[in-house]
C-alpha cells in the first residue's frame, strides 16, 4: 500500500529578501521534512507595491506569492481601523479560501511570520468546510513587540502591533515557540504552546580554534535598532588602546552609518567589514568569540551555529541566548545595554582571563538542537489531535 504524502502549507508576511534566521530555518525545514516524505508549500503574502526579490539562496524552495490589496497591509489605515473596532485578522480569508480550493487543502497549516494571518487562515478553512490544524510558530516577533522601545512613534507602533498579534494568535490551534523565553509571551494568548527550538543543520567541517591575539566576531544583519551595534562599537571604543580586532560579517541598511560611527570613535582600523557571505564562518580559521548584543532574540540561530563550530559566545541576556549559553563553558551573558558589564567581559577576553571550554566541548553543548531531533519534536506536536 502506497502511503499518501502529507502536505504542510507555510504562510508568511516576510518578503524572504534577506538570508536571515527565519529564512535559514525554512531551508532546514524544507530539507528535513522532504526527506521524511512531507510536501512543503511556502506561501508569501505581499502587497502590489512590494517589489523586493526573494534572496537567491531560497531559489530551491517551493515558494509562491499571493498578492493582497495594499489596504490589507498590517497597520495600514484600514487595518488600524479594524484594530480599533476589535476586528482581528487582515480581512483576506476570501483570498486564502480561493487558493485552498484551487490548490487543495493541506494536512497542516503553519504561520512563521505574520501572526495577523492566523484568523484569516482559520476563517478560510471554515469556509472550505475542513478541519486543518493551524499552527503559529513565532521566531521572536512578539517578544520584540513587547520589548522596550525608544521614541513616542515607535512606542505607539509596537503597542498596537502587540495588541494585534496577541489577539490574532488566539485563533491558532497550537503555538510553537523557539525558546521558553518566547513561550512565556505566547501564553498570554491562552492557547496551547510548545517549545520547539530552531533546527540546526548538520555540520561536518573543522572546528574553529582560538587565536593568540584577540579577534572578536559579529555575524548578522546590520540593523542597528534590533542588533544594537552602536552599543557594541561604543563599548569597544573604551578599549581602543588594547590590542584587539573585530570581524563583522553581514550587510544591512545601517552599514554606512555604523562604519561612520566606528571612524568617529577612532576604532575603524581595528574593524574588518566583510559584508554578506553565504557561509559567514568560511575563511575564519580562528576567533576568540562571537559577540551578540541584541535587545531581543527569540532564539538566535547564529549562536548555535557558532558553537557548532567550537566558537564560544559573549551575548546580551536578551531572551533565547540564556537557554543556550552555559556560563564559563560555552559563553557568558551580560544584561542588555549594560556597558560596564560588557566592557568588563571584553577586557577579560582581551587579557586572556576569560575561561572557555575546548572547541570540542562547545560543539557538543548544542547537540540537542540538531535538525533531526528538532524535526522529530515538531512532527510529534503537529500530529497531536488537539483541535
Amino acid at each position: 500500500m502506497v502511503q499518501r504524502v502529507k502536505r504542510i502549507n507555510i504562510y508568511t508576511l516576510n518578503t524572504l529578501s534577506v538570508l536571515g534566521g527565519v529564512e535559514r530555518v525554512l531551508l532546514t525545514l524544507w530539507s528535513g521534512l522532504s526527506r521524511r516524505g512531507y510536501a512543503l508549500d511556502i506561501i508569501m503574502l505581499r502587497t502590489p507595491e512590494c517589489t523586493a526579490s526573494i534572496v537567491p539562496e531560497l531559489a530551491t524552495l517551493p515558494v509562491r506569492q499571493l498578492i493582497m490589496p495594499a489596504s490589507k497591509r498590517p497597520l495600514s489605515g484600514p487595518q488600524l481601523l479594524r484594530t480599533m473596532l476589535g476586528i482581528v485578522g487582515l480581512g483576506i480569508s476570501h483570498l486564502i479560501f480561493k487558493d485552498l480550493i484551487e490548490r487543495g487543502v493541506p494536512d497542516f497549516i503553519m504561520v512563521i511570520d505574520g501572526p495577523e494571518l492566523v484568523p484569516d487562515l482559520k476563517s478560510a478553512c471554515h469556509k472550505a468546510g475542513v478541519k486543518v490544524k493551524v499552527v503559529y510558530w513565532d521566531h521572536g516577533v512578539i517578544p520584540f513587540q513587547f520589548s522596550r522601545h525608544r521614541g513616542l512613534r515607535r512606542k505607539v507602533y509596537y503597542w498596537l502591533k502587540k495588541r494585534i498579534s496577541i489577539r490574532s494568535i488566539r485563533a491558532a490551534d497550537l503555538c510553537l515557540a523557539p525558546s521558553r523565553y518566547v513561550e512565556g509571551f505566547l501564553r498570554r494568548a491562552s492557547v496551547p504552546v510548545t517549545t520547539i527550538y530552531n533546527p540546526l543543520p548538520k555540520y561536518e567541517g573543522s572546528l574553529i580554534g582560538r587565536p593568540s591575539l584577540p579577534l572578536f566576531l559579529f555575524v548578522g544583519r546590520l540593523l542597528d535598532y534590533s542588533k544594537n551595534l552602536s552599543f557594541l562599537l561604543d563599548c569597544l571604543s573604551k578599549l581602543k588602546e588594547e590590542n584587539w580586532k573585530l570581524l563583522v560579517v553581514g550587510s544591512g541598511p545601517d552599514e554606512d552609518k555604523l562604519k561612520l560611527r566606528a571612524k568617529r570613535l577612532g576604532i575603524s582600523e581595528q574593524i574588518e567589514w566583510r559584508g554578506f557571505r553565504d557561509d559567514p564562518f568560511a575563511d575564519i580559521p580562528e576567533t576568540t568569540c562571537l559577540l551578540l548584543v541584541s535587545r531581543s532574540e527569540g532564539f538566535s540561530l547564529v549562536i548555535v551555529e557558532a558553537m557548532q563550530r567550537g566558537i564560544p559566545v559573549i551575548s546580551s541576556d536578551c531572551g533565547g541566548p540564556s537557554e543556550i549559553i552555559r556560563t564559563g563553558k560555552n559563553g557568558y551573558l551580560f544584561p542588555v545595554d549594560d556597558e560596564k558589564a560588557l566592557i568588563a567581559l571584553l577586557r577579560k577576553a582581551i587579557q586572556g582571563e576569560l575561561a572557555f571550554a575546548s572547541p570540542q566541548e562547545i560543539a557538543q553543548s548544542v547537540e540537542d538542537f540538531q535538525e533531526e531531533r528538532v524535526i522529530d519534536r515538531l512532527l510529534s506536536s503537529l500530529e497531536v489531535k488537539n483541535y
